[in-house]
């Protein structure tokens, strides 16, 4: 989900298909097994049931020492270790059930899932594919897949998957959550191109000034309408934008005018604006066709803005159905762009209601939690799922940074470190483990840290952060320039600052 854009990709919680697939897996023959082999066996499910996989694990793992022909038993092996967060060792386990049994597609099905924890959504695609070859109304298969392209941003293929599974049951929320999804990462995507195709057109710039106002920055968003509306005065909907920064502003007088300029402009002509002129009319399939002539700045704006109409579509279409977990992520992350952080977490705790031990619902809400500095029921949150995927870099890395805010440098650092050696490429977790090294007055461990997280320094602090390194560790030089580069930093921010100025409407001809 977009919620707070936390790096790392969603893992696909168990809770969210267990239940079904436990009696498929758990029902297979047991051929031969002995009473006290029965015992365990019912043992093992129940700590399952109670959440408790790691205590299964070893029960488990005894049972398929004692039938290591039975691909059942592994593959309820497989399910506990990835559960428990061990993914890598889980994968051997479904592969080895696979070679027992090459179709069994809830093999397939938890290898795919198991690829996705960590990370390599390429290698659950094949899987996947072979679970839809056998059975194409396999729901769980389709939603899968459509989370395996999604997370590949191959976000027209993940459509086409969560739209056949809107077909196959139009009661599941998991098809138009995720079909707006993708539609809303399509419409970035489009915007994306524009911007290439042709920075500096009229198209660009409202596109510019769409993302300005979304960000509260309505001087910036005002100018660059303006600027859209000088190089493309007939542009539908630029003076109804500007009307509404009016509002928010509080100038109704001045919106008036400009709602009443966009009234004048009239619907478009679909002899000169035929992609206007099919936006307005609600054809959005035709303006999002592949075999349209070559994109261009206008094609690609306006496709942008029917990827957005299809992806508020397609959220409203889950907001029709029964309460949903999905149906309250998408109010949380509607909260959340308006930095609305206390309903955001109400939103997300009726989201764990319906969908209680779903791992991505609960990292969401610690992160809500810290967004309303409720730092004790975030750390409460992040011990429990580290507790319970001990194996996820996101979440040791989200229980690390949490301590280091509680002023608990060195009870982070093991959670930052292990984060790290589970996903060395997870740059927020270099920055946190380098703070906590320099407040345990560790500079010289703190530098590689600072260094391979600068890309995302977005305010000059860990460009200053390792200078003061540098400084400790007698690197002059090296501590001069990333002085001078903070500072540069720093002084780009301060332009950035300075509002432009939002002016009266021209008076109406």
């Amino acid at each position: 989900m977009y919620l707070f854009r936390t790096p790392g990709l969603k893992s696909i919680p168990f809770s969210l298909v267990l239940p079904g697939c436990l009696i498929l897996v758990l029902s297979y023959p047991l051929f031969g097994q002995s009473e006290s082999l029965a015992e365990k066996s019912r043992r093992a499910k129940e700590l399952i049931s109670a959440g408790q996989p790691e205590k299964a694990i070893p029960i488990y793992q005894e049972l398929v020492r004692a039938l290591p022909e039975n691909p059942g038993l592994i593959m309820d092996l497989g399910m506990a270790l990835s559960m428990a967060g061990r993914d890598q060792d889980a994968i051997k386990e479904f592969e080895a059930a696979l070679r027992l049994n090459p179709h069994y597609p809830n093999a397939l099905l938890f290898l795919a899932m198991a690829h996705l924890n960590l990370n390599q959504p390429q290698k659950a695609v094949e899987p996947l594919q072979e679970v839809l070859a056998g059975q194409p109304q396999n729901e769980l298969a389709r939603w899968k897949l459509g989370e395996v392209y999604y997370a590949l941003e191959n976000y027209t293929e993940a459509a086409r998957h969560y739209r056949e599974l809107g077909q196959l049951n139009p009661q599941n929320p998991k098809a138009w959550y995720g079909l707006g999804r993708c539609y809303m990462s399509l419409s970035v995507s489009a915007s994306g191109k524009t911007r290439q195709l042709d920075p500096y057109s009229g198209y660009s710039l409202a596109l510019f000034a769409e993302s300005y106002a979304e960000e509260h920055q309505y001087g910036a968003a005002f100018q660059l309408y303006r600027q859209a509306m000088e190089r493309l005065p007939t542009l539908p909907g630029l003076h109804a934008a500007v009307a509404d920064i009016y509002k928010k502003t509080g100038h109704p007088d001045w919106a008036a005018v400009e709602e009443e300029m966009d009234r004048r402009i009239g619907p478009s002509e679909c002899s000169t604006q035929q992609p206007a002129c099919d936006f307005q009319a609600g054809r959005y399939d035709e303006l999002i066709a592949p075999a349209r002539p070559q994109a261009t700045a206008e094609s690609s704006y306006w496709q942008s803005k029917a990827y957005y109409r299809m992806s508020v579509a397609a959220f409203a279409r889950l907001s029709e159905l029964p309460p949903s977990a999905e149906f309250h992520e998408i109010k949380a992350q509607a909260d959340a762009d308006q930095e609305e952080f206390r309903a955001c977490v109400e939103e997300l705790q009726e989201a764990r209601n319906l969908s209680p031990n779903n791992p991505e619902i609960e990292k969401n809400l610690a992160i809500a939690f810290r967004r309303i500095g409720d730092q004790k029921d975030a750390r409460e949150l992040l011990e429990e799922l580290v507790k319970r995927q001990p194996g996820r870099s996101e979440a040791n890395y989200l229980l690390g940074d949490n301590l280091l805010s509680l002023h608990q440098p060195a009870q982070a650092i093991p959670f930052l470190k292990k984060a790290l050696g589970l996903d060395p490429g997870l740059l927020v977790a270099h920055s946190s483990l380098a703070k906590a090294y320099l407040e345990t007055g560790q500079a010289k461990e703190a530098i590689p840290h600072l260094e391979a997280s600068l890309s995302t320094d977005s305010d000059g602090a860990l460009h200053y952060q390792l200078a003061r390194a540098y400084q400790h560790e007698g690197q002059a030089a090296r501590a001069e320039e990333m002085l001078k580069r903070y500072q540069e930093i720093r002084g780009a921010q301060a332009q950035e600052k300075k509002s432009p100025r939002i002016d009266p409407p021209p008076p109406l001809p």
